[in-house]
C-alpha cells in the first residue's frame, strides 16, 4: 500500500490537542503508533508506522502499511527526516517506540535523534490508569490521541502542562516505574534490584545506585538487552553498604543464590574444584581433582573451577600454551604412540623419550604457579572493617576460608555471625575479591576474631 495522507479539516479536536502539546514542550509534536514484528528492535522491524502531525490548522495523518512501505522513508531526502529534526515524538511508550525507528534508520546508515514524551508516563504523572493498546498502527494512533484527549479532559490543562514540565525535567525511566523512585534512590554504594512481574530480573552493584540504575534507562535505546529489562521493569528495590566490597560481595552472592533472569553470569552456586599433584612411581607429576574444602589444607592447588569439563579444558589449553604431555596430564588415554599433541608438534616429547621426567615436572609447576590457589592464611575467621568516608557508616564483613558468612553494622554482632552454621560455599568471585582485601592489595582493616568467636 502506498503512502497516503488526508487533511482532516473537521478533526479540530485533534489539531487543539496537538497546538496544546507544542505549547507545553516549546515545539511542534509528531503522535505515532506502530505495529511491530517482534520484541527485540535490533533484529525486528517496524511493520507499520502511522503519524500524526499539525500543518497550520490541518491535522495530517499519514500512514504505512509494511516494512517496504516504511523503508523509503530512510532516505536522506524525504521530507519526514525533515520533521523529525523539530518535532517532539509523542508515543504510547516511547522509549520503545523511539528505538524501533532509531534501528530501522540506523540500517540505512542514518542516525536519527529524537526527543520524546511518553503517553503512559504521562497518565502515571497525573495518577490517572494506563491502558494497552491493541489493532493495527492506525487504531493504535486513533487510541493514543484518545488517550491523550481523555488526559486533559479528566486532568484539566494546567495539570497536564505541569506534568509535562515535570516530566521534561526528569530523567527516562521506564513506563511502569514510579518516578519518585528518583527521589527516593540513594546515591550511596550498594547492591539495586529489578523487579518485574514474574519476579527478580537484575542484580547489580554500583557506587552510586541512582546514577547506575538511571544509567541502565539512558542506554536502552542503543543497547538491546536494556531495552529489554526496561520493559519488564515494575519495581526497584536496594540495599546500601559502606563501600564497594560489601557491594561486590553482595552482588556475586545474590546472582548465584537468587538467579536473576537477566544477569549475564548466570549460574547456581555450587561446590568448585581444584587439581594438586601427585607423582606417580615414575616420579611423573600428575594431577588430581579434589573439592574446594581442600583449599585450607597445606598442600598446593591450583585453580577453581564449576565442573571437571571446565578444568579438563583449562588443563588442555595449559598443555597447548607450555608444550606438555597429554598422556602426562591425563587428557588422553595412554597409546603406545607418542601423544596427539606430539603429533602436532606441540608437546616437546616426554611420551617419546624427548623429554625427561624432570624436565616436564619442572615446566608443568611453572605453567600452574600463576593459578596456585592461596591456603587460608589464618587461624580462625576475621572481620574486614569497611568504612564510608563520607558519612563514618561502617560495615564488618565476617570471612573465613575464603567464605563470606555475613555483614554487619553494629560490632556486637559480629561474633554471632562467626558462630551461626553457614551452607556458604567457596565462592570464584568473592575468592578474588578477598585475597585482594586481605592480603594488602586493597586498603581494607581487618583483624583476626578470637578462636571462641569462630
Amino acid at each position: 500500500m502506498s503512502n497516503t495522507q488526508s487533511n482532516l479539516h473537521s478533526h479540530s479536536r485533534d489539531a487543539e490537542l496537538l497546538r496544546t502539546l507544542a505549547l507545553a514542550l516549546g515545539q511542534p509534536v509528531v503522535i505515532a503508533g506502530m505495529t511491530l514484528s517482534g520484541p527485540r528492535y535490533h533484529r525486528d522491524h517496524l511493520t507499520a508506522l502511522s503519524l500524526a502531525t499539525l500543518n497550520a490548522d490541518t491535522v495530517n495523518l499519514q500512514h504505512w502499511s509494511s516494512t517496504a512501505d516504511i523503508a523509503p522513508l530512510t532516505t536522506p531526502d524525504h521530507p519526514i527526516n525533515g520533521l523529525w529534526q523539530n518535532h517532539w515524538l509523542i508515543a504510547h511508550s516511547a522509549r520503545l517506540h523511539y528505538a524501533y525507528l532509531k534501528a530501522t534508520w540506523a540500517r540505512a546508515d542514518q542516525n536519527l535523534q529524537l526527543r520524546t514524551l511518553c503517553a503512559q508516563r504521562l497518565r502515571q504523572t497525573l495518577n490517572l490508569p494506563v491502558w494497552p493498546l491493541k489493532g493495527d498502527a492506525s487504531e493504535r494512533l486513533r487510541q493514543t490521541l484518545d488517550s491523550l484527549h481523555d488526559a486533559l479532559e479528566q486532568a484539566g490543562l494546567s495539570a497536564v502542562q505541569t506534568a509535562i514540565s515535570t516530566l521534561k525535567k526528569r530523567p527516562s525511566l521506564p513506563p511502569y516505574l514510579d518516578e519518585t523512585l528518583v527521589d527516593e534512590m540513594p546515591t550511596r554504594c550498594g547492591v539495586y534490584f529489578f523487579h518485574g512481574d514474574s519476579g527478580l530480573l537484575y542484580v547489580g552493584k554500583a557506587k552510586n545506585i541512582r546514577q547506575r540504575v538511571l544509567s541502565h534507562f539512558s542506554n536502552d535505546i542503543s543497547d538491546a538487552k536494556e531495552m529489554r529489562m526496561a520493559q519488564q521493569v515494575r519495581h526497584i528495590t536496594w540495599e546500601i553498604t559502606a563501600g564497594e566490597l560489601g557491594a561486590l560481595l553482595r552482588e556475586a552472592r545474590y546472582v548465584k543464590t537468587l538467579q536473576p533472569l537477566h544477569n549475564r553470569q548466570l549460574r547456581r552456586q555450587q561446590k568448585l574444584i581444584s587439581l594438586t599433584l601427585a607423582a606417580n612411581p615414575d616420579g611423573l607429576l600428575q594431577p588430581h581433582w579434589l573439592d574446594s574444602d581442600a583449599v585450607n589444607a597445606a598442600q598446593s592447588l591450583y585453580g577453581l573451577f564449576t565442573s571437571p569439563a571446565a578444568g579438563s579444558k583449562f588443563l588442555r589449553q595449559l598443555a597447548s600454551n607450555h608444550g606438555l604431555c597429554d598422556y602426562a596430564l591425563a587428557l588422553e588415554r595412554r597409546l603406545k604412540r607418542p601423544c596427539p599433541s606430539r603429533q602436532l608438534k606441540r608437546c616437546q616429547g616426554l611420551c617419546d623419550g624427548s623429554e625427561t621426567i624432570m624436565s616436564h615436572n619442572q615446566r608443568l609447576q611453572a605453567a600452574l604457579t600463576a593459578h596456585a590457589v592461596m591456603t587460608w592464611p589464618f587461624d580462625g575467621a576475621v572481620v574486614i572493617t569497611e568504612t564510608d568516608a563520607s558519612n563514618g557508616d561502617t560495615d564488618f564483613h565476617v570471612i573465613q576460608h575464603w567464605c563470606w558468612l555475613g555483614s554487619t553494622a553494629h560490632a556486637h554482632e559480629i561474633e554471632g555471625i562467626a558462630r551461626t552454621p553457614t551452607q556458604a560455599l567457596l565462592d570464584k568471585d568473592s575468592y578474588r575479591l578477598l585475597v585482594k582485601a586481605l592480603l594488602g592489595l586493597s586498603p581494607l582493616p581487618h583483624r583476626l576474631l578470637t578462636p571462641s568467636a569462630c
